[in-house]
């Protein structure tokens, strides 16, 4: 992938085939985000599921309502940054995620050498 990022910003691909590797490489950013939170849903059932078999089935009515409100609210939630996300994806690239990452995985890192 390096070597054709090379490539292409250098300008050596004949015209045409730099517009296609451009639109191909978008798109296949875009549809590996979107499946990647696809994914992500029925591995949190699978998750909400375990927990509830291990906690047990039996609620009290405040319980059972706090559950569902917060598991709906949680559910909207995530619809609203789901597609803020995509939408930002579709139109940036991901070097500040990569840098989030980085300055979080230092910090991390620090608070354990220092701890």
């Amino acid at each position: 992938m390096a070597c054709f990022r090379f490539v292409h910003y250098s300008g050596h691909f004949p015209f045409g085939i730099d517009h296609h590797w451009r639109t191909s490489y978008w798109g296949f950013r875009v549809a590996a985000a979107e499946f990647t939170f696809f994914l992500a849903v029925p591995v949190m059932f699978g998750l909400s599921l375990l927990k509830l078999l291990k906690f047990g089935l039996v609620f009290t009515t405040p319980e059972l309502v706090t559950l569902v409100v917060g598991s709906l609210v949680a559910f909207l939630v995530s619809l609203v940054v789901i597609k803020f996300l995509m939408g930002y994806i579709k139109k940036h690239d991901f070097k500040v995620f990569g840098w989030y990452r980085i300055v979080l995985g230092g910090v991390v890192l620090a608070y354990f050498a220092l701890k």
